[in-house]
Formats: C-alpha cells, structure tokens, sequence
C-alpha cells in the first residue's frame, strides 16, 4: 500500500485491481481478502477491524460531517481511494465569528488559553469572542479545560473521534497518514 498527502486530498493506493465491485466497498458487509495472513496479524495487533467493514465507516464519517464523498478507481492495474481534506472551519452551520476560532485553535494543535485568543482575534470582544467558544463547544468541536483564569481549550477532531475510539489506533492512523506527507 501507498498513500500520498496532497493539499486537497489523501490518494490510498494499492496494487491491483478490487476484489469486490466498488459500490460493495462503501456499503460494507462484503470483503475477499488478498493476504489472510497479514490480516490475521493487523487483527491480533488490533490494528484492524471486521472485515468488510472500512469502505462504510469512512462514507459514514464523509456523511455525517456533510463533506465531499470519497471516491474509488481501480484499474487491472491499480485500486486508489481519495479521501479529501476538508478545512475544519467550513462546516455549514458556523458563523464568521466561530470559524475564526475553530481555525486558531486547530491550527495552534495544543491548548489555547482564552486571553491568548483575545489577544491574536482582534477583531471580536470579549464578550462576542466568549459566545463563540460556547457555540464551539455546544457543537463538540471544542473542548474547555480548566476553569476561570486557567480556561483553556482543544481542538476535537470529530472524525477521529468516529473512526476510531482508542488513542493507541487514533496515533497508528496519524503515524501512517504522516508518512505520506510532502509528497505530491
């Protein structure tokens, strides 16, 4: 397997061409295995599921979150999965106000202590930067750590959070999607 990091899009190749039709592979339920025996290894390393099963967890995670849908090539040749990025910030029920802090804190990829956004998002008050963060956290998109003058907050990746639930498979994920950075 090859996977590439693009700034639009991450591009899953394989050699070869699909097993199972590619409508099949997004409606899950049905898997012909290439290698039985790295699978019985990534699953007794719980680094893989049920079968049959990743093609719909990803079209659920792109549905769900109201972004482009994935797509699928396979050749004789080669099979390739595109998965687009998505600018955290662009989802449809968020205001000017919102994205701009959505996009902070994300981009900041540690806690961000309240006065800190104060100070770098200019442009809102107090008051209207503190109705933000509650819309922000209302939507789970963020999350608040402390409280009164050591109030910080994160950045929740929903969808890490619905592909998977243990930190140990969120960072494999990570680790193997980071390998594929600056290519392309």
């Amino acid at each position: 397997m090859k996977i590439l990091a693009y700034d639009d899009r991450y591009v899953f190749q394989n050699p070869g061409c699909m097993l199972i039709k590619p409508e099949d592979f997004f409606v899950g339920g049905k898997s012909e295995l290439r290698n039985e025996i790295i699978m019985k290894g990534f699953r007794m390393l719980h680094l893989s599921e049920r079968q049959g099963m990743g093609g719909s967890r990803i079209f659920k995670v792109t549905s769900d979150n109201k972004v482009r849908a994935p797509q699928i090539d396979t050749s004789l040749m080669t099979t390739e999965l595109t998965i687009w990025r998505v600018d955290i910030a662009e989802y449809p029920d968020l205001g000017e106000r919102e994205k701009a802090i959505l996009r902070y804190i994300a981009k900041a990829g540690r806690e961000v202590k309240s006065k800190e956004l104060l100070e770098r998002l200019t442009e809102y008050k107090r008051d209207s930067l503190y109705a933000g963060l509650s819309v922000l956290l209302e939507k789970g998109m963020i999350q608040k750590l402390g409280a009164s003058v050591s109030t910080s907050y994160v950045f929740c990746p929903a969808s890490l959070n619905t592909i998977s639930d243990t930190n140990k498979e969120k960072q494999v994920f990570m680790d193997i999607i980071c390998r594929g950075q600056g290519k392309g």
